[in-house]
């Protein structure tokens, strides 16, 4: 952001700098946007924000995945199950070995009461983790829940 501001003040009128300022401070502003809304448990105008951030770049190599997980757990609030999977789903295509995708496709299935998979989602998890001691607490209850549910 600063670097374009310096630009800026170097050349006013370059509309490149211009165009990417103001794309930066979108983001920025759908990013506060979207954690004030989360913050506040109004996980339904989170989703709507989260969406319009992905929508400016869905292929960004860091904000997108980061934000598409961050969406993920908003549907997941919403118990939009269906839609949040779909979300991490995204978050595999650009990075298949995504600790964090799946930690959070684990908490989905956990949440929808599919705990085979959810099992199966944080052994995933865990393999890039090593040794990430909520992890594997997060397996242990996965695992009791599956032999609750027999």
């Amino acid at each position: 952001m600063n670097h374009y501001r310096k630009g800026l003040k170097f050349d006013p009128e370059h509309k490149g700098i211009k165009d990417m300022y103001r794309i930066i401070k979108k983001v920025q502003d759908l990013q506060k946007k979207a954690k004030k809304a989360s913050d506040a448990n109004d996980h339904k105008k989170a989703v709507e924000l989260l969406k319009k951030l992905v929508e400016l770049d869905p292929n960004h190599s860091t904000l997108a995945p980061q934000t598409l997980i961050e969406l993920a757990h908003a549907l997941k609030n919403l118990k939009q199950y269906v839609e949040a999977k779909q979300t991490v789903q995204k978050v595999f295509e650009l990075d298949p070995n995504s600790m964090i995708a799946h930690r959070t496709m684990g908490q989905i299935h956990m949440d929808a009461e599919e705990f085979d998979e959810a099992v199966f989602q944080f052994k995933k998890a865990n393999e890039y983790a090593q040794g990430d001691a909520s992890i594997e607490e997060d397996i242990r209850k996965a695992e009791a829940a599956v032999k609750q549910a027999k």
